[in-house]
């Protein structure tokens, strides 16, 4: 049986996650979607980052999404500014999407379609007031914004995500989920699949 190798430092995935300067990579195609395909090098700047409005680090950013490039361009933008991930399960009910929101005090969401909550439901109050932006339209016309860089204000132990359970036995909580924690697991990943930069890689 073939042993894991340790993990390499933590920096070299970090700054590929963070910065999207993968070594060797920068303008090779990350993401090939339905619609285009993007560089390493703009995976962030170009896709994700011009449509978040202001989020800064440790704010809370919703993605509602199938799969798509525009959820991963969501992601990795949101990472980027030190925000952090809520992802939310494209099956939820709109009352269900409205208690993620505010238990987690998201400060936008980031969604397919507009989703239409009941402001005459006390429970849904907060979602109501929280904005919308469709997650195809980030990015479009504005292209020229120049986000913060922040790599250096983000530690490897600040949360990157906060994953929600189901809450089939009570209320949803979240797992919080450290950069430190997806970066090994990227490492776990490479090493046990055995994959590299001219790998590619089908997601449906």
């Amino acid at each position: 049986m073939r042993s894991m190798r340790c993990a390499p430092p933590f920096k070299r995935y970090y700054v590929g996650l963070v910065a999207f300067k993968i070594e060797g990579a920068f303008g090779s195609r990350a993401v090939v979607g339905k619609h285009d395909a993007v560089v390493f090098g703009l995976l962030g700047r170009e896709k994700g980052r011009a449509c978040l409005f202001g989020q800064v680090l440790g704010d809370k950013v919703a993605v509602l999404s199938h799969n798509s490039e525009y959820y991963i361009y969501a992601y990795f933008a949101i990472a980027s500014l030190g925000a952090i991930v809520i992802p939310l399960n494209y099956q939820l009910r709109p009352r269900e999407i409205a208690y993620i929101l505010q238990d987690a005090k998201t400060v936008c969401m980031l969604t397919e379609k507009t989703i239409q909550f009941d402001e005459k439901q006390a429970d849904e109050e907060f979602a109501v007031h929280c904005p919308q932006y469709l997650i195809g339209e980030c990015g479009k016309n504005k292209v020229n914004i120049q986000a913060p860089i922040l790599i250096n204000a983000v530690d490897e132990n600040d949360t990157c995500t906060i994953i929600y359970t189901s809450g089939t036995t009570g209320k949803p909580k979240g797992a919080m989920l450290t950069h430190k924690n997806l970066t090994r697991n990227a490492a776990m990943v490479e090493d046990r699949l055995h994959v590299n930069k001219t790998d590619n890689v089908l997601c449906v």
